[in-house]
């Protein structure tokens, strides 16, 4: 089979995952936008659950890993195996924070069941439903983009479609981590 035509069938794969990846990100934003504005008292209460230098930790991991993603496709770096590690490492980091960030939150016992949601509103469990539905999908999907990565950097293979695939593929991940930050760490 011709590599032109492997590549070509790539990018449509690619480019449909992006898409429902930013469907079910920007979805999930909307619908929180909505219960937020027009919610009850319940959201604004349960803003300060949520720090700042956590969410801050998660950005900086991900717009890192974006930044280095992005001068490998502009190919202003060549690629490398050790800088492919390194992008793979820090979106792997994020998922290792956020997994570190709901084990805070366990043990506070903000979880769905948890002690401390029994005692909130609906507004506050909703608060806090959206809250571990948008992440979770991060982690999974920054998981194995991480992992997928870590792979081919480790093999060591190399094809144009790298560089540009993980740069499309870190999308969705910077836009649902900025939408967390601003939503919940910073919007109080």
């Amino acid at each position: 089979m011709d590599n032109s035509l492997i590549t070509q069938v790539l990018n449509q794969k690619i480019k449909v995952f992006i898409f429902f990846a930013f469907v079910l990100f920007g979805g999930l934003a909307a619908l929180f936008l909505y219960y937020k504005t027009l919610g009850g008292i319940g959201f604004a209460m349960s803003t300060g659950f949520f720090e700042l230098w956590s969410g801050g930790v998660n950005l900086i991991l991900v717009l890192t890993a974006m930044g280095l993603a992005f001068l490998m496709k502009q190919r202003k770096i060549e690629f490398n195996r050790p800088l492919m590690a390194i992008i793979s490492l820090l979106i792997l980091g994020f998922a290792f924070n956020q997994l570190i960030i709901w084990l805070v939150k366990y043990n506070e016992g903000l979880f769905i069941g948890g002690n401390v949601l029994k005692t909130l509103t609906v507004d506050d469990m909703l608060y806090f439903t959206f809250y571990y539905f948008i992440t979770s999908f991060q982690l999974i999907f920054s998981t194995i983009v991480g992992v997928s990565y870590l792979i081919i950097s480790i093999k060591g293979e190399h094809t144009n479609l790298n560089g540009s695939s993980l740069y499309k593929l870190m999308q969705p991940i910077l836009f649902s981590v900025c939408c967390v930050f601003i939503f919940y760490h910073l919007w109080n």
